[in-house]
């Protein structure tokens, strides 16, 4: 069953904090009744900060639908909103440490790279 997220733009920790939302779980396994699967589930994330997680068990189903995975003692995070990374900091980090960003296409690897893809090859 699919998880349909509200108040994703609401967010306290996006829109006042600046973070970003992850969304690790999209589709819930439920066991029900026919007469009572719905065609998808609600969670309202408005309240969410940043670096805070929502787990399954906060995900409220209808009378009769159990969440497959609690029932299993499993309690995996659904969604969470973690600080922005940032591109432009990456590249400034790897241009101060000599690093190319990406290999051009024709190009050579670099001395350590050629090292390590031989030893990843080799250990299968």
């Amino acid at each position: 069953v699919p998880i349909h997220f509200i108040g994703e733009d609401l967010a306290v920790g996006v829109k006042d904090q600046g973070g970003e939302i992850t969304h690790l779980v999209t589709d819930i396994e439920v066991s029900c009744l026919p007469k009572n699967l719905p065609k998808f589930l609600e969670l309202d994330v408005s309240a969410m900060e940043l670096n805070q997680l929502l787990h399954l068990s906060d995900v409220v189903v209808p009378e009769g639908v159990e969440l497959t995975a609690l029932s299993h003692d499993q309690d995996p995070a659904v969604i969470s909103i973690n600080p922005p990374r940032r591109e432009e900091e990456d590249e400034v980090v790897k241009a101060e440490e000599g690093l190319e960003l990406e290999p051009v296409e024709g190009e050579e690897p670099v001395e350590g790279e050629a090292a390590t893809e031989k030893s990843e090859e080799s250990s299968d």
